[in-house]
């Protein structure tokens, strides 16, 4: 069974807890700098992986 969740209800609640800036993933760098963190799954900081091996360990991280 999966519950229904209200887009309004959400938007709602982000503006009451969030006042700062809207939801949008690339603002949060800037908007909440404070608490912003990137976590990397590839050695090198890299973001994509480009072979079968990277893959598996983007996986098994």
């Amino acid at each position: 069974m999966t519950a229904q969740v209200d887009p309004s209800l959400l938007a709602a609640l982000w503006r009451a807890r969030r006042q700062s800036g809207p939801p949008l993933a690339h603002t949060f760098r800037t908007t909440y700098a404070d608490r912003w963190v990137r976590f990397h799954g590839l050695p090198d900081a890299k973001r994509c992986p480009e072979s079968a091996d990277e893959h598996a360990v983007v996986l098994d991280r």
